[in-house]
């Protein structure tokens, strides 16, 4: 015999369990406020009127096809722009590969400017999708603020991430 229950993502699946429960006439224990990250899902499971959280994972071949976009495709409008205070400069870098090697390049004081507005660690979440290297360049943002240590950090957490053997 299948079990059944509902699946829920996206904002406020405690008031749509809720609901649920409401309309079908269910006992469901579910906390007040739930929020979800991406690639989490919630699930009630009818037989025991609870809920229990379920992180699922991209399918591996997606996964790699859109990790060598980004470390080696053409991310197009989404590529990283090295403009500086002055915008005297617009060196695109269409991917990782190509962003660390203007990294390597680029004077300090463009590399800092851009660090100091976090620029690096939002085009890592917001464009490269990558939350974790996006967190962990916030750190080194946040903490360094000199220019070569902070590049060589930032540097090495896309190389050991993007052109580490797998």
């Amino acid at each position: 015999m299948a079990s059944e229950f509902p699946v829920l993502m996206g904002e406020a699946p405690d008031q749509y369990l809720g609901d649920f429960g409401r309309i079908t006439n269910q006992k469901i224990e579910v906390s007040a406020n739930v929020v979800l990250q991406q690639g989490e899902v919630l699930i009630w499971q009818k037989e025991t009127g609870k809920t229990r959280l379920v992180r699922g994972d991209m399918p591996a071949t997606l996964l790699h096809r859109h990790k060598h976009k980004y470390a080696a495709g053409d991310m197009g409008p989404d590529s990283f722009y090295f403009r500086g205070a002055d915008e005297n400069l617009n060196l695109k870098a269409n991917n990782l590969m190509t962003f660390i090697q203007m990294a390597e390049g680029v004077d300090d004081e463009t590399w800092l400017f851009h660090l100091h507005r976090t620029d690096y660690s939002k085009w890592f979440g917001d464009f490269v999708n990558d939350d974790d290297l996006a967190l962990r360049t916030s750190q080194i943002e946040d903490k360094e603020k000199d220019a070569g240590r902070s590049r060589q950090a930032i540097i090495q957490l896309i190389r050991e991430r993007y052109t580490a053997p797998a």
